[in-house]
């Protein structure tokens, strides 16, 4: 049987790990953030853009910065949702090499993510809630 510090000390290091990854998410899609934002109508995406920035701390969505925001699974979850739900309202030929980004990332974060696929679900809900009574 492991012992309390033994147990302590792999779990800081899973910890560690976790974030290391959602660090690596985070910046990844702030950077296909960056890469699509002179491409898209702004103003079509308003509104997902303003429920993201209900998570993220100090700056904005387009110009991410801060440790912090940089680490959170609930920054990268709502990243996620947002490129998403821009991505199914673009043509599927636009932004190929973002999309393969996305997948990877996406990928990663489901790797990793401390959320059910319940939880996930309900935040993308909740956003489409929102974007729809913002209509």
């Amino acid at each position: 049987m492991l012992s309390t510090s033994v147990k302590t000390t792999i779990s800081a290091q899973a910890s560690r790990s976790i974030h290391k990854v959602m660090q690596e998410v985070n910046t990844e899609l702030a950077r296909v953030h960056k890469t699509i934002k002179e491409s898209i109508n702004h103003e079509q995406y308003i509104h997902a853009t303003n429920f993201v920035e209900q998570y993220i701390s100090y700056t904005s969505l387009w110009n991410m910065k801060f440790s912090y925001n940089l680490e959170s699974p609930e920054v990268a979850l709502v990243q996620l949702l947002h490129l998403d739900y821009i991505f199914k309202h673009e043509l599927p030929t636009a932004f190929t090499k973002e999309r393969e980004a996305f997948d990877k990332m996406h990928q990663l974060f489901h790797e990793y993510t401390p959320y059910s696929d319940e939880l996930i679900e309900k935040r993308k809900q909740k956003m489409l809630n929102y974007i729809d009574n913002q209509l």
